[in-house]
């Protein structure tokens, strides 16, 4: 049975939306099929490359992971890392072996003949840009940063109420997740945890490796969202649980901010919908816009087949030599020669890369 590409609204699709139109474009229109056999060789490079992932970010789904699972295990009413050593050690030995076996499987290129083997960017292209700097550290320094995060996780009040059972498990799993309608537009979220603690209240919980940005003060507003149409719970509080630190961000976003939040969501829909035709297929490429915010693309992921920065490798160094907004101009001349868009879009420059922040801040 074949898999249909539907358009559902995410706050991760719209981040990317918002940072640049081409990558949008390669991560869910041009890859898709790629993971198949039968596909053609440039389906199945951009599936490739959509893939690709580093260090700092394994490193924080490993996290998730052994915090989803240790949540599974208390909710059987199984020994867990949280009142037991031995499991504890367990945990941590599983963290440190996933860590170090990604990198070294990485470093060693294993992914050229396994798919399975997750393959970092910066091993790809050989250049170590995908690890921003300032974030460069040993693989055991990283193993480290994990092991911290788990064992706040396990110190937590959040997972002593699971284990006292004073809080009860709702939703841990992503395979409980499914696409709800919120005024019209098909959403999709994948909270890390959905909890009922003892006074009543439905809990929304966000296990956050990194440090604090604005994006997640946004993606609360659409968890809460999702929450509401989804559960309809009598009480609401959204939990940006910070690892490192460890510090909790808690919201109750109100009716109003809700409201507002819908139909800001209603209209990055729309915008989703006018790069596409019936169906959910999309325009051609080039209507969709390079970024103008040309310091990320250095770390994209597609940046070997962007036609907005021309790679050349020289050793171990991948540098840009020309700017977008040049390769966009040589893209407009080129194709203006032969067939025109299929639809002219309206180009809003100051807005195009920002998050709708003038709709959270505070007033």
């Amino acid at each position: 049975m074949a898999i249909s590409n539907n358009l559902i609204w995410s706050s991760s699709r719209e981040a990317t939306f918002n940072q640049c139109k081409r990558k949008y474009y390669y991560n869910y229109y041009a890859k898709w099929g790629g993971w198949s056999y039968k596909a053609d060789p440039q389906t199945k490079k951009i599936y490739f490359l959509s893939k690709l992932s580093n260090l700092p970010i394994f490193v924080g789904s490993a996290v998730h992971d052994i915090i989803r699972e240790q949540i599974q295990t208390i909710s059987y009413g199984m020994e867990s890392a949280a009142t037991n050593k031995v499991e504890m050690d367990k945990a941590i030995e599983t963290i440190s072996t996933r860590i170090k076996t990604a990198e070294f499987c990485s470093k060693n290129r294993e992914w050229e003949d396994n798919t399975k083997i997750t393959a970092f960017a910066d091993d790809y292209y050989n250049d170590g840009s995908s690890v921003k700097s300032g974030s460069v550290k040993t693989v055991n320094s990283w193993v480290k940063k994990a092991t911290k995060c788990f064992v706040n996780f396990c110190e937590s009040e959040i997972c002593k109420g699971l284990v006292e059972k004073r809080y009860k498990m709702l939703v841990c799993d992503s395979n409980d997740y499914v696409a709800v309608d919120i005024s019209g537009v098909p959403v999709y979220a994948i909270p890390d945890l959905v909890y009922l603690d003892d006074a009543g209240v439905t809990h929304i919980v966000d296990w956050k490796t990194g440090k604090q940005k604005y994006q997640d003060l946004v993606q609360t507003r659409f968890y809460s969202l999702y929450a509401r149409n989804r559960w309809n719970p009598e009480e609401l509080q959204i939990d940006l649980v910070y690892l490192d630190t460890p510090n909790i961000v808690s919201s109750k976003p109100t009716k109003e901010e809700l409201d507002e939040a819908a139909l800001l969501l209603k209209e990055s829909f729309k915008q989703m919908e006018q790069l596409t035709k019936e169906n959910n297929v999309a325009l051609a490429e080039e209507n969709f816009l390079f970024t103008a915010d040309t310091s990320s693309c250095r770390d994209c992921n597609f940046r070997e087949i962007c036609p907005s920065i021309a790679i050349t490798k020289t050793g171990a160094k991948n540098e840009v030599c020309i700017s977008a907004e040049d390769a966009l101009q040589s893209v407009v001349d080129a194709t203006s020669k032969d067939t025109q868009p299929e639809k002219v879009l309206p180009v809003e420059d100051d807005t195009s890369n920002k998050p709708w922040r003038s709709l959270f801040e505070s007033k």
